[in-house]
């Protein structure tokens, strides 16, 4: 995906009413992404919904957490002990 298509195919807009399909959707996705000066010069909405889009699902959130409570308990238990 580049600007020319994008503008062609009005993906700026399909893309805030929810019309792409999940591929053009991702792939506009990494292209703003990877163009981070091209983002900046789109409507704050594009912006702000692109930027979720690369944020990490509950899931794997969620795992991060519980292995940050493992270390921190496995840390202060052993602090406890000395």
């Amino acid at each position: 995906m580049d600007r020319k298509y994008i503008e062609a195919e009005h993906i700026v807009d399909r893309y805030l009413s929810g019309d792409l399909t999940v591929r053009e959707a991702r792939e506009f996705e990494e292209y703003c992404n990877e163009h981070p000066e091209a983002l900046k010069s789109m409507p704050i909405p594009v912006r702000l919904k692109a930027r979720l889009a690369r944020r990490p699902t509950k899931s794997r959130a969620a795992s991060r957490v519980d292995r940050r409570s493992a270390a921190a308990a496995g840390s202060s238990s052993a602090w406890c002990s000395r």
